[in-house]
């Protein structure tokens, strides 16, 4: 009887101690080792959030610029016959215009995927036309980058044009992302 109690208890976890007799171990489909050593990779750094990630797409200028500044009138204005006098105008662009600062533009998307004030996570497209993600500790150094950079410090104050920067990056390349070690060289906007 103790035998049958001590067989029907140490059975079960013999069996769930070893689960790699249950379970097959091949695997479907080809999967590329990952790199051992760093790899040099060039490209353009793009807007990782981007919906459109087509090759066309992200290969075309950066259409977002910042809005012209418009003088401020004194007087009133009028517009579908309702004449508004110069001091209510005043006080109502008081409350509606004090969030309305000069990067306000430059922080919405750019629908060619250029990088905007607004980025938070970055891609390169490499000279090969691949695209890879870069992992979060690249997406950190690409922003220290863009406030390094004379033109990004621009594109961040609101003051200069969306960005698609060239850059050379060191890191490990697995799949459709890079682990970026070192941002080696950034060049100007394509």
């Amino acid at each position: 009887m103790l035998m049958k109690v001590l067989a029907m208890f140490l059975l079960p976890a013999a069996l769930f101690a070893q689960p790699y007799l249950w379970y097959p171990r091949a695997r479907l489909g080809h999967q590329e080792p990952v790199a051992m050593e760093p790899q040099i990779a060039a490209g353009i750094l793009v807007d990782a959030s981007c919906d459109n990630r087509s090759a066309l797409n992200l290969r075309q200028q950066p259409e977002l610029a910042p809005a012209p500044l418009q003088p401020q009138s004194s007087g009133g204005v009028s517009a579908f016959g309702v004449t508004v006098d110069a001091q209510t105008l005043a006080q109502e662009r008081e409350g509606v215009m004090e969030h309305h600062v000069p990067d306000l533009r430059m922080r919405q998307p750019d629908l060619t995927c250029a990088v905007t004030g607004d980025t938070r996570s970055f891609a390169l497209l490499m000279d090969n036309g691949r695209l890879v993600n870069l992992d979060e500790g690249g997406n950190t150094m690409a922003a220290q980058y863009l406030h390094a950079d004379a033109a990004g410090r621009a594109l961040l104050n609101g003051t200069g044009p969306a960005l698609k920067p060239r850059v050379t990056i060191k890191g490990r390349i697995h799949m459709t992302g890079i682990v970026v070690e070192q941002f080696m060289k950034v060049g100007g906007p394509t």
